[in-house]
């Protein structure tokens, strides 16, 4: 209990990130077609109009990575107080953050660009928070 109490914000954004990062990913799985279609159109004038489906296959695999992780990880700190794991979870966490952050600003979309800002600052929060 006294884990809990100490690392809520901590656990807090955890499940913040958990929401983001299932919704993100299962949508992206469960609709591919339509996924693949907008990302397409999205980096239709980018170097990335070619490989849209391995960019695409390559975000959803470390979303799910991501995802795993930060669910092991709240089990994990509120069972045995470690956090050693939520740790990993934060900094692969904050590395799609950044390929996505990537993506954006080579489609030259500055308010996506922005939107992951937020999300990456929450990522960075909670690293801080569990050291």
């Amino acid at each position: 209990m006294e884990a809990i109490q100490q690392n809520i914000a901590v656990i807090l954004i955890s499940f913040f990130l958990i929401i983001t990062f299932f919704f993100s990913a299962f949508e992206k799985i469960l609709d591919w077609k339509n996924t693949t279609i907008f990302y397409a159109n999205h980096f239709k004038k980018t170097v990335l109009k070619s490989s849209i489906n391995f960019w695409v296959g390559l975000i959803i695999v470390f979303e799910i990575i991501t995802l795993g992780l930060l669910i092991f990880g709240v089990i994990n700190l509120i069972l045995d107080s470690n956090t050693y794991i939520l740790k990993i979870a934060f900094e692969i966490s904050s590395i799609v953050f950044l390929m996505l952050l990537i993506g954006q600003r080579i489609a030259k979309d500055y308010v996506g660009a922005t939107s992951i800002t937020v999300y990456f600052i929450l990522n960075i929060l909670a690293l801080y928070l569990i050291n």
